[in-house]
């Protein structure tokens, strides 16, 4: 169940599907996340992170982030200041864990993105207050670069599609129940070079021949990198193949392993064995500080 910003969108959806629960933000034992949204598509950003929260097992309080210097290019500016809050607001507030969306800056170094400096401000805080922090594509490589210094690898080409994903670490709390191969959608223009990965003592929990590492643990950080897009709908790769096509951009059909939403199960199942940690995190600190 989740508790979502009031006449939020989504939470008309959600509460159709028994998804959504009432109350007080910052009532009760919901674990506390917040949902940095640098996804172009707010709205089904937002709907299709929450549903995966909601279904997760455990009472989820959701808060809508942006960092105070993100304008937005296509995003609703009446939307975003009615449910979003600045980076500069909530910093200061107990999260038990967050989530941080890809953005479509991949092609751009690091230090040319105009929110560069919140976005390391983001991850040393969360390294330092969060149980648990997914970083999803672009915040993944943001997150490694940050955290340990590694840099993001261009592609020859954009790889587009959804992908088999082995599973190499099957005996660790966030594969459980994928079993030995899952389907995740990939849309990225970069990777991260396992070497450099291997280098600092991590190795990819689930890779794809086609995109490479697409799961990574950093424990010591508390950081979880998730370089695919499990938490995608049904046509998001569809609208980006449509959206690249209108914007002259040289583009291909997603190559499909796999026919269909064929990843949904698997995304629940991920969803929830990462809210597991989270909720496991915040078992482990002082009641003091819960």
């Amino acid at each position: 169940m989740i508790t979502l910003p009031s006449g939020l969108p989504a939470a008309r959806i959600l509460d159709a599907e028994g998804l959504t629960r009432t109350g007080r933000p910052g009532s009760g034992r919901a674990l506390r996340i917040a949902l940095v949204n640098l996804m172009p598509r707010k709205e089904a950003t937002e709907l299709a992170l929450a549903r995966l929260l909601a279904g997760g097992g455990c009472d989820v309080e959701l808060t809508l982030v942006v960092p105070g210097s993100y304008a937005p290019r296509t995003a609703n500016p009446a939307h975003l200041a009615r449910f979003y809050r600045r980076w500069p607001q909530v910093r200061d507030e107990a999260f038990d864990g967050l989530v941080v969306t890809g953005a479509p800056v991949e092609t751009l170094p690091f230090t040319d993105v105009v929110y560069w400096r919140e976005m390391r401000e983001i991850v040393t805080w969360a390294r330092a207050n969060a149980g648990s922090t997914l970083y999803i594509c672009w915040a993944a490589q943001a997150a490694l670069n940050i955290n340990r210094g590694i840099p993001k690898t261009l592609l020859p080409a954009k790889a587009f599609g959804v992908f088999e994903q082995h599973v190499l670490a099957p005996a660790s709390p966030l594969t459980m129940g994928l079993g030995p191969r899952f389907p995740a959608p990939v849309s990225r223009h970069a990777g991260v070079c396992e070497t450099a990965l291997a280098a600092c003592g991590l190795a990819p929990l689930a890779r794809s021949a086609e995109g490479g590492a697409c799961l990574v643990d950093d424990p010591d950080n508390r950081a979880v990198l998730m370089f695919d897009h499990l938490e995608y709908d049904a046509d998001t790769l569809a609208l980006e193949y449509e959206r690249d096509l209108a914007a002259g951009k040289p583009a291909h059909p997603p190559l499909m392993a796999r026919p269909g939403w064929s990843w949904r199960p698997y995304a629940a199942l991920f969803f929830r064995n990462w809210l597991d940690r989270v909720e496991a995190c915040r078992a482990l600190r002082p009641a003091a500080a819960a």
